[in-house]
């Protein structure tokens, strides 16, 4: 299993992908829940029919059901076994 913080999958800043280290990619996708938090703004969105957490500021202006750029550092990513949930 793959495990990946909020923190890691934000608003993408712009079109030029090439600002990004090879450990970031920017993928489109829906939003199908918004949970503001105060200070930020929890965006649940769905890779290959998973629910993800993405970490969004409010001036970012997400809206439900629209479809909207993020980008992901996955050089935070943890890995998991799926047998015994530890990290690996």
């Amino acid at each position: 299993m793959l495990g990946i913080r909020p923190e890691a999958i934000t608003k993408a800043s712009g079109n030029d992908a090439s600002r990004h280290s090879a450990a970031e990619f920017e993928f489109d996708c829906e939003v199908d829940v918004l949970e503001p938090t105060g200070a930020d703004t929890l965006a649940v969105i769905s890779l290959g029919g998973v629910d993800v957490i993405a970490k969004l500021r409010p001036r970012d202006g997400a809206r439900k059901h629209e479809l909207m750029r993020f980008v992901a550092d996955v050089s935070t990513v943890s890995l998991f076994d799926p047998a015994s949930g530890f990290r690996i």
